[in-house]
């Protein structure tokens, strides 16, 4: 042990000392003198000419291997500070390679990270799994809240000999403290319905499939205009459109065998203002504390510092929440964790095409589970076609389901008490998490 901790210390002045020959920039303030690297203001900068992963390489020689993943991803601006479950860790930051790497190349040298700005930051170890041809630094303590980095993979990397051209970099950002741990959204006896409607149910294109029970809470219960009888049955309303296929069942005013229907309404409503902000809107809630989304209406892949979150409460004050692309949700390894996101309008996806084609998606990594995802909306929603969709919305009025989008996850449309709306359905799957004919991903 203490061979060990006489190498670290000697490795911690080690690589500042190798940063010299291509790091940029002189520091600031303190009468020049950084109080980590010492005299002469030193500070990490990524070498002249590097792009960010995916990028081409416009030197790079036929072959060149690339860096064509990394986590945290570039400009992302809520990354944790410490390894998934592990509080004050070393952090793990990776980058995937498009070819196999030659043995050695991935190491202290080669694969670094720094402060923007300011100091380099000791690494605990560097390893390069052959297999997965994933390169990991682990940092030797945890990272600083609050505080942007830079990960740099130098161009002189190679694989079968034939190096990257140029050096990689990207950027991304910690929160600024530690996500405190969200208790369960509790929707009482609301929590076996996939949808729910205070205006009716309406359907287009083709038979959608609920994998839940439906409620309808208007007080004449409709299906594309024809009242759903009071047998629960909805097949009714076939002679205008295209009947769901309900695998559950459907509970209305005119079908209410527990006689609680009243209660279920209340507990949907409590359910909804408890995600929603003590502000509001569209109404006093309980939930607050949220950090705010920046450009909420380009989430997803290809928008600035907006494609990843970690548990905890997001608000969007402008503008409404929309999702364009890959939306991830990263439970760091806790299968508790809970994401709630908080909208003052609405709540949506992009129009997409039909896999393979590209369309909005919403992806849950590291334990993250749907049944622990909540959209509050202000107004209403409307998922795009072919997205797939995670997480349980609640908005105050309508939803929107476009052809062929999916949901793991309840859409309850009117949930709350003031507020009241229609489902649309077209061609769609809904699943309640955990239910029995659920998918067996959707948890």
């Amino acid at each position: 042990m203490n061979r060990f901790e006489s190498y670290s210390k000697r490795l911690m002045w080690f690589i500042p000392l190798l940063f010299t020959a291509f790091v940029t920039g002189c520091g600031g303030g303190d009468n020049g003198k950084d109080p980590i690297l010492g005299a002469g203001g030193v500070t990490f900068a990524a070498p002249p000419g590097a792009i960010a992963p995916g990028v081409a390489c416009t030197t790079a020689a036929p072959g060149a291997p690339t860096v064509t993943v990394t986590d945290p991803t570039n400009s992302n601006q809520f990354v944790t500070t410490s390894t998934a479950g592990v509080a004050n860790s070393g952090k793990l930051i990776t980058a995937t390679f498009s070819l196999p790497m030659d043995s050695g190349q991935l190491n202290q040298t080669s694969f670094t990270l720094g402060q923007v700005g300011g100091a380099v930051v000791p690494a605990a170890s560097v390893s390069y799994n052959t297999s997965t041809r994933v390169a990991t630094l682990t940092t030797s303590s945890a990272l600083l809240p609050n505080t942007s980095y830079t990960a740099v993979i130098l161009g002189t990397v190679t694989s079968g000999g034939i190096s990257m051209g140029c050096s990689n970099a990207w950027t991304f950002k910690t929160v600024t403290s530690a996500a405190t741990g969200l208790a369960p959204v509790n929707l009482g006896l609301a929590s076996t319905f996939g949808i729910s409607a205070t205006a009716g149910l309406a359907t287009a294109g083709g038979s959608s499939t609920i994998n839940g029970d439906v409620l309808l809470l208007n007080p004449t219960p409709v299906c594309n205009a024809t009242t759903v009888p009071a047998t629960g049955l909805i097949g009714s309303c076939a002679a205008v459109g295209f009947p769901p296929t309900v695998n559950g069942t459907v509970i209305s005013p005119l079908y209410n065998p527990a006689g609680n229907l009243a209660t279920i309404a209340a507990d949907l409503n409590t359910g909804f203002l408890s995600i929603t902000p003590p502000a509001g809107p569209p109404a006093v809630g309980t939930l607050g504390g949220g950090t705010t989304i920046l450009a909420s209406t380009t989430l997803g892949t290809g928008s600035t510092g907006q494609s990843t979150f970690t548990p905890g409460v997001y608000t969007a004050l402008a503008g409404g929440i929309m999702i364009t692309g890959d939306l991830t949700l990263d439970a760091q390894g806790n299968p508790d964790a809970v994401f709630v996101f908080q909208s003052n309008s609405t709540v949506g996806t992009a129009a997409g095409a039909v896999s393979p084609g590209i369309h909005p998606r919403i992806l849950l990594v590291n334990g993250a589970k749907a049944s622990n995802v909540w959209w509050q909306a202000a107004s209403s929603a409307t998922i795009g076609t072919f997205s797939e969709f995670q997480g349980n919305i609640m908005a105050a009025i309508s939803i929107t389901l476009n052809q062929g989008a999916t949901s793991c996850g309840r859409m309850m449309a009117g949930a709350w008490v003031g507020g009241g709306g229609a489902i649309t359905l077209d061609r769609n799957v809904v699943s309640v998490p955990g239910n029995v004919n659920a998918p067996a991903s959707c948890q």
